[in-house]
């Protein structure tokens, strides 16, 4: 009976998500980007909204963080565009976190160590949760960077970024 509400309610907050296309000016709107949003999630049901707090999932900002993370991994610096979007990102990491999280991210999220060089076994969920956070901070932190967000990408190297903005998740949401 729980969860048939629950179901209910998920429901009717993605229609009336889906529907509002115009927000006040600053405030994040998933409209067009639900694509990113998981499924199987447990907070915003694929919406890319959270139910109860009507603000941008976790799982669509650990999908922004994702990308770039491919990107910075399968690209080499072979041009000086690409070596700055890569410095940025490291840049902006250290930024967004303090000393121990940058310290996980350089060393399991870009050199690939495994889990164990960081925790002993009985503290494995731990570290996934910590690690979880840490992708959703660094997905915001890039989505949203100021003066140029690192995402999405392809803008970055647009010659026409949008300075002192970062990136509007519902432009419709600013039209004049």
């Amino acid at each position: 009976m729980w969860t048939a509400r629950l179901e209910q309610e998920a429901a009717a907050m993605r229609k009336r998500w889906w529907h509002r296309r115009t927000r006040a000016a600053g405030s994040p709107c998933v409209c067009e980007h639900a694509w990113m949003a998981l499924p199987t999630c447990t907070l915003c049901y694929g919406t890319g909204v959270e139910l109860l707090r009507g603000r941008v999932c976790s799982c669509v900002y650990r999908a922004i963080f994702r990308q770039c993370l491919t990107y910075y991994r399968n690209r080499q610096p072979s041009t000086s565009t690409v070596a700055e979007w890569r410095a940025d990102f490291i840049l902006t990491a250290a930024r967004a976190l303090d000393s121990e999280q940058f310290r996980v991210l350089r060393q399991h999220l870009v050199a690939q160590r495994p889990w164990f060089a960081f925790v002993p076994a009985s503290e494995r969920g731990n570290f996934y949760h910590r690690l979880y956070v840490l992708e959703a901070r660094l997905g915001h932190a890039f989505a949203y960077g100021r003066p140029y967000a690192l995402w999405p990408i392809h803008e970055y190297f647009s010659s026409s970024r949008r300075p002192l903005h970062g990136y509007v998740l519902c432009p419709t949401a600013h039209a004049a």
